[in-house]
């Protein structure tokens, strides 16, 4: 088994001064393509920090769709995908 990760960048509205927790829940499916291998599915990125004013916030986005590809070599070396 090969492993492959997979970067995501959040961004929030307003200033992050402490995160509280995050969870991040996959069903990714890959396949083997000419160019690589492909993840396919849906990611969805649960969560909650503390806001510049002390404020616990909520955070909740879901990507659906979602898909990268990587050579069989940056799947070996860990290369990260966006």
């Amino acid at each position: 088994m090969k492993t492959m990760k997979i970067e995501k960048e959040l961004q929030f509205a307003d200033q992050v001064k402490e995160p509280r927790s995050l969870q991040v829940r996959e069903s990714l499916e890959y396949h083997k393509e000419a160019e690589g291998i492909r993840a396919v599915g849906p990611l969805r990125v649960q969560g909650s920090y503390v806001n510049d004013e002390g404020e616990l916030q909520e955070y909740e986005e879901g990507i659906i769709g979602y898909g990268c590809t990587c050579t069989e070599s940056q799947a070996v070396t860990g290369a990260f995908l966006s």
